[in-house]
């Protein structure tokens, strides 16, 4: 049975409320439409992240056996502005081996928040493993 949870990010965008850190992602299920992360954590309860009704997103360098560190969500209007000088951020990440040139991935940006502006950029970092980073209008977070 799968219940719920209610999400929040700390001030800097960090997922909070999902108790992955340090777990293994299981499972990753793709679609044109939707994304959904399965998770095992540390106490071996099973998480899933869902992201559905995408935009474009970005799967880099994921391998077997990867660790979940941690996920990151803001709205696209709202992605903080010092994100851009970090090499493997959320925008960085989307746009990684697509658009070259920090002023084209801005504008990018400013498209993607001007045509979407109630979706969600997200972020999935690993300890080992890769990242994904996707734009999504609803996310979802569940314990089974």
């Amino acid at each position: 049975m799968r219940t719920e949870i209610d999400w929040r990010v700390d001030e800097n965008g960090m997922l909070l409320g999902l108790r992955v850190h340090d777990g293994h992602l299981m499972k990753l299920v793709a679609s044109d439409t939707s994304l959904e992360f399965t998770m095992r954590g540390l106490s071996n309860e099973t998480f899933t992240v869902e992201l559905s009704d995408l935009g474009d997103f970005n799967v880099r360098e994921l391998w077997n056996g990867t660790i979940v560190a941690y996920f990151w969500v803001w709205k696209v209007h709202s992605v903080p502005e010092v994100t851009w000088s970090i090499p493997d951020s959320a925008w960085n990440v989307l746009f990684s081996n697509r658009i070259a040139g920090l002023e084209a991935k801005r504008k990018e940006a400013e498209k993607i928040a001007q045509a979407r502006p109630e979706a969600f950029l997200v972020k999935f970092d690993s300890s080992y493993g890769g990242e994904v980073a996707v734009c999504a209008v609803v996310f979802a977070c569940s314990r089974t």
